[in-house]
C-alpha cells in the first residue's frame, strides 16, 4: 500500500495516496532507470515518484490497497533436506537429517519505503529481505 500520512476525520494516519494522471499508462509505476546492481539498487528509487501523489485534503486516495502488477524485486530461494536411514542391528536403526534453509545464500532486496511524505520515499534501505542460509543437522535412534 502506498500511503501518505494524512490524517482524515475518521481515516486514521495511513491513509492510501492516489495515482498522478497518466500513471501506469504514460508515467511507468516502477523507474526504468532501477537496476538491481548493486551500485544502483540502493541510490536510485524502485518506485516512480512522479505516479504517486497526495490526495487533496478530505480525499481518499485512489491507490488499492494491494497492487498485484506492482512487486518487490525478483525473489529465489532454495531449500534442500536430505535423509539417510542406516540399520545398525536387527532393532536398532540409525537415521540422519541435513536441512538447509536458503542453501545458496541468496540475497533477497527488500521493499522500497512506501510512505509518500517520507525522505526515502520508493527507495530500498534494507539490503536483505530475506533470512541468511540456515543448516540444521538431526539424528534419531531407535530401538
Amino acid at each position: 500500500m502506498i500511503n501518505c500520512n494524512q490524517n482524515f476525520v475518521g481515516a486514521g494516519s495511513s491513509a492510501r495516496c492516489s495515482f498522478a494522471p497518466g500513471a501506469g499508462d504514460s508515467i511507468p509505476l516502477i523507474n526504468p532507470a532501477w537496476s538491481s546492481d548493486k551500485s544502483v539498487a540502493f541510490s536510485v528509487p524502485y518506485l516512480n515518484k512522479a505516479a504517486f501523489v497526495l490526495p487533496p485534503n478530505m480525499v481518499f486516495g485512489d491507490t488499492p490497497r494491494r497492487m498485484s502488477y506492482l512487486r518487490t524485486p525478483w525473489t529465489v530461494q532454495e531449500d534442500v533436506a536430505l535423509i539417510k536411514n542406516f540399520d545398525i542391528h536387527e532393532k536398532v536403526h540409525l537415521e540422519v537429517r541435513a536441512s538447509a534453509s536458503n542453501a545458496l545464500n541468496r540475497v533477497v532486496l527488500a521493499a522500497p519505503n512506501t510512505t509518500q511524505n517520507s525522505s526515502t520515499f520508493a527507495f530500498i534501505t534494507t539490503a536483505q529481505g530475506n533470512s541468511p542460509r540456515n543448516i540444521q543437522l538431526g539424528a534419531r535412534v531407535s530401538f
